[in-house]
């Protein structure tokens, strides 16, 4: 047998099995994985979002380290760059224990070949840095109402970096899950559309 045959084999098991039981978290993980490493992006991500669907009850309980761990996150953002998703890759790059403030200001920085809405998803960004750094990108490029838009995100009083450290857990946890309720609306339910924009869930 060789290696597509292998994989084609492995596939057809995993297929069977989520269609007996879709709820099984550590082959929605397998699915997802094996859709990566063949590069299927589309489908890495659906089975991601599923995951975490099955696993915090539609994003109501908090994300943890057993459910989407570093490792998940980067081969999200790495499935929505090559999806040419990249503002979502960006907000993605905070859900990391150390923020990736590189590939999330690169990504920023990619309008020529973004199919995702850029500033519809300001509203899920908790981290400071980020924004600021939004805003400094939209005034040099003269986009006043954009650099606007994100100077008032961050000078809401639940942005203060001085907020007690569960206050500041509580507005990640919230704006986490809205993130994440959008990547399922995208992934989970609306066929895929390069020109359309998800509309945030509130």
């Amino acid at each position: 047998m060789d290696k597509e045959q292998l994989l084609d084999s492995v596939f057809c098991i995993l297929d069977h099995s989520l269609a007996i039981n879709n709820q099984q978290t550590s082959w929605l993980r397998t699915q997802a994985d094996l859709s990566f490493a063949l590069k299927h992006y589309w489908s890495c991500m659906k089975f991601f979002m599923h995951l975490g669907v099955v696993a915090t009850d539609y994003f109501s309980e908090p994300l943890t380290k057993n459910v989407y761990d570093d490792q998940v996150y980067k081969k999200m953002i790495h499935s929505c760059i090559q999806l040419n998703l990249h503002t979502q890759a960006a907000v993605l790059c905070q859900f990391l224990e150390d923020v990736d403030y590189p590939t999330a200001f690169k990504c920023l920085q990619e309008r020529g070949t973004c199919f995702d809405a850029m500033d519809a998803y300001y509203r899920c960004i908790w981290d400071v840095t980020m924004l600021e750094y939004i805003i400094n990108m939209h005034h040099r490029k003269g986009e006043i109402e954009k650099r606007n838009f994100a100077v008032h995100l961050v000078g809401k009083l639940e942005m203060n970096s001085n907020n007690r450290a569960d206050v500041q857990y509580e507005l990640s946890k919230m704006k986490k899950a809205q993130f994440m309720r959008i990547l399922c609306q995208q992934f989970l339910v609306k066929t895929f559309n390069e020109d359309s924009t998800p509309t945030l869930l509130h």
